[in-house]
C-alpha cells in the first residue's frame, strides 16, 4: 500500500513540476525575463527530485549532494555564458562570486557524499 501511495506522491510531484516550469516559463518569455524561467526550471528540478526521493530511485542521502552539485554547475557556466553572450565585459565581481559559490557547493556535495559513503 505505501509503495502505491509513494508512486502517487512522485506522480505529483512530477506534474507540479512540469505545469509550474510551464507557467514560468511562458510569462519570463511574455515578459522578456529570462530570470523567471530560470526559477521555473529550478522549481522543476527540485520538486522532480522531490518525487525522485518518493520512490527511492537514489540511495537515501544522496538526494541533497545531487541538486548541490547540478546547481554549482549552473552556478559555474552562468558567468560563462554571460560573457560569451557579451553581457559582461572582463572579469567582474560578480562573476567572480558565482564561480566561487559553485567551487563551495561542489566542495559540500563531495563532502555529503563522502560522509554518506562512510555511513555517518
Amino acid at each position: 500500500m505505501t509503495e502505491r501511495k509513494n508512486r502517487g506522491r512522485a506522480i505529483i510531484f512530477f506534474l507540479v513540476a512540469v505545469i509550474s516550469a510551464c507557467i514560468l516559463i511562458r510569462l519570463g518569455d511574455a515578459d522578456d525575463s529570462p530570470g523567471l524561467g530560470g526559477i521555473g526550471i529550478l522549481l522543476a528540478m527540485i520538486l522532480a527530485m522531490r518525487g525522485i526521493y518518493h520512490i527511492h530511485v537514489i540511495p537515501r542521502g544522496y538526494h541533497i549532494p545531487i541538486i548541490l552539485l547540478i546547481l554549482a554547475v549552473i552556478a559555474l557556466a552562468f558567468p560563462i555564458v554571460l560573457y560569451i553572450d557579451g553581457e559582461i565585459w572582463g572579469f567582474s565581481q560578480m562573476a567572480a562570486i558565482s564561480l566561487s559559490a559553485g567551487a563551495v557547493m561542489i566542495l559540500i556535495a563531495v563532502m555529503r557524499i563522502v560522509r554518506v559513503r562512510r555511513g555517518r
